[in-house]
C-alpha cells in the first residue's frame, strides 16, 4: 500500500495557507536573488572586458565573441548557485530546530518550526494530516501568544522543548526510517499519527495557557490603573 504524503490545508484557521504563501514568497525571493546575481555578474564582466579592451587595444572579433560567450555562460552558471535562506533553518538539517541550551525568542522559534515542518510535508503520511494541520495552525497561533514570553519561565521552557526539540526530533526520526518489509511503513505511519495527535493536544494546552497568562497580565495592569488613577478618593489619598 502506497500512502499519499501529507499536504497542508487551510483547516488551521487559514494558517497553513498563509504558511504556504510565505514559502512561495521565499521561493520568489530566491528567484529574484538569482536574477540579480546573474545580472550583476554579466554587467560586471562586460565592464571588465571593456576596461581590458581599452587598456590592451582591440582584441579581435573572434576573441571578443568568445569572451562574450564565456560571460554569458558564467552569468547563467551563477544563477544555479545555491541561495541561502537566512529566515529559517536549512531543509537538509537533521535533528531539533534548536539545541536545548540555545536562547531564542519563542515567537521566532514557532515561526521557524512551522517553516521547518512545511518543508518536510511531502515526506509525511496522509494518516497524520489532521494532527499536522492542527500543529501548523497552533504554531501560527503561538507566534503571537509566545511573543514576550521568556524561555526561562515554566511555560516558555515547555514550549521551547516541545516546539524546538521534541516535535522536530519525532519527525526527523520518522523520515530517517529505512524501508523494510511490506506494511512496516503503514504501522510506523499510524504510530507517527498517534504521536502527532498527542503533540497537537499538548500544543492546544500551550495555547490555552499562553492566552490565560496574557489575560492575567492584562488584568494585573487594569487593576493597577484602576487603583492608581480611579475615582475613589481613598485610593488617591496616599499617592
Amino acid at each position: 500500500m502506497v500512502l499519499e504524503p501529507w499536504r497542508p490545508i487551510g483547516s488551521g484557521g487559514g494558517s497553513s495557507a498563509e504558511s504556504m504563501q510565505r514559502r512561495l514568497e521565499r521561493g520568489l525571493r530566491s528567484v529574484v536573488t538569482r536574477l540579480v546575481r546573474a545580472t550583476g555578474t554579466f554587467f560586471g564582466l562586460i565592464a571588465a572586458l571593456i576596461v581590458y579592451n581599452m587598456a590592451s587595444g582591440w582584441m579581435g572579433f573572434l576573441n571578443l565573441l568568445g569572451a562574450l560567450v564565456l560571460i554569458v555562460m558564467a552569468s547563467i552558471a551563477v544563477m544555479f548557485l545555491p541561495v541561502r535562506d537566512r529566515s529559517r533553518e536549512p531543509v537538509s538539517g537533521e535533528g531539533p530546530v534548536i539545541e536545548g541550551t540555545t536562547n531564542i525568542r519563542l515567537d521566532r522559534l514557532a515561526r521557524d518550526t512551522e517553516a521547518w515542518l512545511l518543508a518536510r510535508c511531502r515526506a509525511l503520511p496522509s494518516q497524520a494530516a489532521g494532527s499536522l494541520d492542527r500543529i501548523v495552525g497552533r504554531l501560527r497561533d503561538l507566534q503571537v501568544s509566545l511573543a514576550g514570553v521568556k524561555a526561562e519561565t515554566q511555560l516558555g521552557g515547555e514550549a521551547q522543548r516541545l516546539i524546538g526539540q521534541h516535535l522536530p526530533s519525532l519527525v526527523t526520526t520518522y523520515i530517517s526510517l529505512p524501508p523494510r518489509e511490506p506494511g512496516f511503513q503503514d504501522r510506523s505511519s499510524a504510530d507517527l499519527a498517534e504521536s502527532l495527535r498527542i503533540v497537537a493536544d499538548r500544543m492546544d494546552e500551550l495555547c490555552d495557557r499562553a492566552a490565560h497568562e496574557k489575560r492575567m497580565g492584562f488584568e494585573t495592569e487594569r487593576r493597577f490603573i484602576d487603583s492608581r488613577y480611579g475615582e475613589d478618593e481613598r485610593l488617591r489619598s496616599d499617592r
